[in-house]
């Protein structure tokens, strides 16, 4: 069976996670199984909306901190650039602009750079040649060891042209033919969220693209205006474990929640059989007790239905307040995370245009 590299791809919308979880999380990861870790949070402005201006230097020394992190850990690493506007126009003015910025990201010793057309509205009917006029002036230039690429339609679910508008007919299939080999493409899945992913869904878009896909998998991440109302501390679930036919990478999408995010994230390599038959998985009670601790953990598993299924928008008042008191004794930041998730400041973005729908 072949096995895909396993990593963590902070591309959420909303609250950001402080750099300390951040560090931490990277140094998590290397114990955990994961090989790589892009850093692409939609609320950064410079390199999304921004992208075109200097990196601030909390940014600059952000970007260098986590660089050193990863190779101390042995993790691939990679950042996520947006250039919004660049398919409407990428001229010369474009162009210098974008050369600029890859000679900053440059220094950075980027194993992967992740060129994201996601999540914007591009009305050309030839948008997946302009897409990769942008990716070979990238590719170019030899920045990373990989250059991966996220098309601005990532799934076959309808949402994306409901939001976004029609995609061309021919999008896929043009990607697939001009698109260097090289460059690696991201999918969803047949869903923006898929809550399953066989291997039989991936074969298609794998051969219409013309290279093994790289699976940008939407668990547990919970920043839309459903989902901000659950936490996403269950297992993954329904994901093939013969995926690796048709994925060279398998990145998971974490929660707003960096600390509870690790109670879903730890279980991914078990998808693929790590540790093998004579390893059975960890209850949920066992894995909460190993991230968090016994006095958490038991919390936690007497709120799990609560949290993961009823939804914070369906407790009561009274609910709320008597979890709260619970969980105030608690120290450490995954306690402080359910205290601000109980208090509603894990809020919607409206940004996030996959749910912002009627």
């Amino acid at each position: 069976m072949s096995i895909p590299r396993l990593g963590i791809l902070e591309g959420f919308y909303g609250r950001c996670w402080s750099d300390q979880d951040r560090l931490d999380t990277i140094a998590w990861s290397a114990r955990a199984g994961f090989s790589d870790y892009i850093y692409a949070p939609k609320s950064e402005t410079s390199l999304r909306s921004a992208w075109a201006e200097p990196f601030p230097s909390q940014l600059k020394q952000r970007l260098k901190n986590l660089s050193a992190c990863c190779a101390e850990y042995g993790i691939r690493w990679g950042v996520g650039l947006s250039p919004l506007g660049a398919v409407n126009q990428f001229g010369r003015k474009e162009q210098s602009l974008l050369a600029a910025k890859l000679e900053v990201l440059e220094a950075l010793q980027l194993d992967c750079l992740a060129v994201l057309f996601d999540d914007m509205c591009c009305d050309h009917a030839d948008l997946a040649e302009r897409q990769v006029k942008v990716l070979e002036f990238v590719r170019e230039r030899q920045l990373a060891s990989q250059l991966i690429m996220c098309p601005t339609y990532y799934s076959c679910d309808p949402v994306l042209e409901r939001v976004f508008g029609p995609m061309p007919d021919t999008y896929w299939d043009v990607l697939g033919q001009e698109l260097s080999p090289e460059v690696g493409v991201f999918w969803t899945g047949n869903k923006v969220c898929s809550t399953s992913i066989a291997a039989e869904d991936l074969e298609h878009i794998s051969r219409r693209l013309r290279r093994p896909l790289t699976l940008w998998d939407n668990y547990p991440v919970n920043d839309g205006e459903r989902a901000s109302n659950f936490l996403h501390i269950n297992p993954f679930s329904g994901r093939d474990p013969n995926l690796g036919q048709w994925v060279d990478a398998h990145y998971a999408n974490p929660m707003n929640q960096c600390h509870l995010s690790r109670l879903a994230l730890a279980t991914l390599p078990n998808c693929y059989g790590a540790g093998g038959p004579a390893t059975p998985p960890l209850t949920f009670m066992e894995r909460c007790s190993a991230e968090l601790g016994n006095a958490l953990a038991c919390e936690l598993t007497k709120d799990r239905e609560a949290m993961t299924e009823i939804g914070l928008h369906r407790l009561s008042l009274a609910q709320r307040r008597e979890m709260l008191e619970r969980y105030k004794p608690h120290t450490g930041s995954a306690a402080q995370e359910i205290r601000d998730w109980l208090n509603g400041e894990y809020v919607f973005d409206p940004a996030c245009l996959t749910e912002a729908m009627p």
